[in-house]
């Protein structure tokens, strides 16, 4: 299973860290996977690619 950090997420999209926020908060975009160890969170590549072929 391939993951993508925030910081993938903002080079895909070409959007800033409070975008990729604002985005999860409104709940269209895919939630990201949270991990415990450094509050580090990441994105599933199959729903990225889910959401990009259904925008």
């Amino acid at each position: 299973m391939k993951l993508y950090t925030k910081k993938d997420i903002e080079d895909i999209f070409k959007i800033s860290r409070a975008t990729v926020y604002r985005w999860c908060r409104e709940g269209d975009f895919p939630q990201p996977i949270n991990f415990k160890k450094g509050r580090r969170q990441y994105w599933r590549a199959d729903e990225i690619k889910k959401y990009i072929e259904n925008s």
